[in-house]
C-alpha cells in the first residue's frame, strides 16, 4: 500500500504470523505488482441495514474485524454507538466508514469534521474510510478531478487530527470516476468488487488493503445478507505503533550503531513493515546507523538512511554495538586520528596489547614490510570493520619495526618532495621526528643520529584532549 510521507516515517505496517490469521488456503493478489498476497484476516462491514447484531456469534464465526458505518452527510448511523460498544466488548477489531452526499470540497471537509465529532474518545484498529458512490457525485459538472479532490480533502482533515483515513469505492468508480493513484498515495484503499461465486478472486489490477468481495455473505449473529471483506494488512499494528486512531505513538528516536548478524542479511523497505516495498537488502556484517525504532510483539524496525533516502530494516537480526578498543599497555596511547603511539622500534605488536569493549574482536593487519608503522588494528564484528587504528613508531617510516637505512631513504625522499603522505597518515607522523608538521632536513639529521646509537626511543608528542 502507498502512504503519505508522514506515515512512512512515523507508522508501522507489521504483518503478524500468517498462520494465525489465515482461515483457508485461498489467496489473491493485493498489489498488481506482486504475484500474490495471502489474506491476513476475514471480516465484515455493517450499518443500520443489518439491524441488531449478536457480536459474540460473529466472533465465533471467525470474523476478526468489522468496518461499521459511522453515518452519512445527513446524520449518525442509528446503530453506530451500539455496534462500536458490542463489537469492542467481543474483541473484534474495528474501522468505520462515512457515506457522503457531498458535491464540493467544502462539503467534504464538513463531512470530515462531522465524523470527528462522532469519533471523539474512540479507538479504531482499522482505517476510517470515505464512501463515495452516490449518484449526486455523477451529476453534470462533477469531474474525476473534483471527486478526487473531495476525497483528498476528507483524508487530509482526518489525518491532521490523528486518524488514519482512506477511500472506499467499487472497481468501476476507481477505474472511471476517481483518480485511484492519487488516492492510493494519500491514504488507504478499500475495494468493493463482488464475485458471483462468493470467493474472493481477482478482477481488479489496482492497489488496496481491504477487499469487499461479496454483498451476499452469511454470518452467524446477523439476519440476512452481509458484506464480507478480507484484509491484507495488519492495520492494528499500524494504529498502535504509529499513534493513529486513538492510540498513542510508540516511536523511539535514537542515535545508535547496529551490525547486521543474519547470514542472509536483511531487507531494506521504504516503510517500517513487511508490506512496504522491498528496495534492497543489507548483507551480513554491515554497520548501520539507526535514528528511530518502532516495536511490537514480533519485530523491532530501525530507521536508517541509504543513499540519502529514509528507509527501514528489521533489527531482530542485528546487534547494537558501542564497541571500542581498550589499550591494555599504559604506555600506548590512541590520538584523535586513531593513531596508536608509544611503541619502540623492534617492539612486537600483538593482540594481547588490546582489549574490546563490546561485541567485536581485534584484528591486526601488518604492512607490506612487517608489523610496524602503518599496521592496522581493526575492530571487527562479523565481516564488518567497525573502526581502524594505525600504529606509529617514530623513525620507522617503512613499517618494518626497525629504524634503518630504508627509513632514511624514505625520509630523504620526503625532504626532497619526491614522496608525500597525507599529514594524518602514520608514515608522515613517523617521519616528522621533531613534530613541527614538516618532513625536512632536521628530521633526516635526527634519523641519522638514531641509526648511530643504541637508544632509538623517541619521546612521543603530548596528546591534546
Amino acid at each position: 500500500m502507498k502512504n503519505t510521507y508522514i506515515k512512512k516515517i512515523l507508522s508501522v505496517l507489521l504483518i503478524l504470523s500468517l498462520s494465525v490469521f489465515i482461515f483457508g488456503v485461498t489467496t489473491a493478489m493485493a498489489d498488481g505488482e506482486k504475484a500474490s498476497e495471502p489474506f491476513l484476516a476475514y471480516g465484515i462491514d455493517v450499518s443500520s441495514w443489518q439491524g441488531k447484531i449478536d457480536w459474540s456469534k460473529v466472533k465465533n464465526d471467525g470474523k476478526t474485524f468489522a468496518i461499521v458505518r459511522a453515518g452519512t452527510t445527513r446524520g449518525k448511523d442509528t446503530y453506530f454507538e451500539e455496534n462500536y460498544k458490542n463489537a469492542k466488548s467481543n474483541e473484534i477489531q474495528l474501522g468505520c466508514y462515512f457515506y457522503t452526499y457531498a458535491t464540493t470540497v467544502e462539503e467534504a471537509e464538513k463531512d470530515a469534521y462531522l465524523l470527528l465529532s462522532w469519533l471523539e474518545g474512540k479507538q479504531f484498529e482499522y482505517p476510517v474510510f470515505y464512501d463515495m458512490e452516490n449518484e449526486v457525485q455523477l451529476a453534470s459538472g462533477m469531474t474525476t478531478q473534483l471527486r478526487t479532490e473531495m476525497c483528498l480533502a476528507f483524508i487530509r482533515v482526518l489525518e491532521e487530527n490523528g486518524w488514519y483515513a482512506g477511500t472506499y469505492a467499487n472497481a468501476n468508480w476507481y477505474n472511471n470516476y476517481l483518480d485511484e493513484e492519487a488516492l492510493g498515495q494519500a491514504g488507504e484503499l478499500w475495494l468493493a468488487s463482488w464475485m458471483n461465486s462468493g470467493e474472493p478472486t481477482r478482477d481488479y489490477r489496482g492497489q488496496y488493503g481491504l477487499w469487499q468481495y461479496t454483498d451476499k455473505g452469511k454470518v452467524s449473529g446477523i439476519s440476512g445478507n452481509v458484506d464480507l471483506d478480507v484484509s491484507y494488512i495488519d492495520y492494528f499494528s499500524l494504529m498502535r505503533t504509529g499513534g493513529f486512531n486513538g492510540y498513542s505513538a510508540s516511536v523511539e528516536y535514537v542515535d545508535e550503531e547496529w551490525i547486521i548478524t543474519s547470514d542472509n542479511g536483511v531487507n531494506i523497505r521504504n516503510g517500517p513493515g513487511v508490506v512496504y516495498k522491498r528496495t534492497d537488502y543489507i548483507p551480513y556484517g554491515t554497520r548501520i546507523h539507526v535514528t528511530a525504532k518502532v516495536s511490537d510483539s514480533s519485530y523491532t524496525w530501525g530507521r536508517i538512511e541509504v543513499n540519502g533516502n529514509v528507509c527501514w530494516c528489521v533489527l531482530n537480526y542485528a546487534v547494537k554495538t558501542e564497541s571500542s578498543i581498550i589499550i591494555k599497555n599504559e604506555k600506548l596511547v590512541a590520538d584523535e586520528h586513531n593513531r596508536i603511539i608509544g611503541l619502540k622500534n623492534g617492539e612486537k605488536i600483538t593482540t594481547e596489547m588490546f582489549d574490546v569493549d563490546g561485541f567485536a574482536n581485534v584484528e591486526i593487519v601488518g604492512t607490506d614490510n612487517g608489523y610496524g608503522t602503518g599496521t592496522k588494528v581493526n575492530l571487527v564484528l562479523g565481516n564488518t570493520v567497525i573502526d581502524t587504528y594505525y600504529v606509529v613508531i617514530d623513525g620507522d617510516i617503512n613499517g618494518d619495526l626497525y629504524i634503518d637505512a630504508y627509513d632514511l631513504t624514505y625520509s630523504t625522499a620526503l625532504t626532497n618532495f619526491e614522496l608525500t603522505y597525507d599529514e594524518t597518515s602514520p608514515e608522515f607522523m613517523a617521519s616528522d621526528l621533531n613534530k613541527d608538521g614538516v618532513c625536512d632536513v632536521f628530521d633526516c639529521e635526527i634519523l641519522s643520529t638514531l641509526m648511530l646509537c643504541d637508544d632509538t626511543n623517541i619521546s612521543q608528542p603530548e596528546i591534546k584532549e
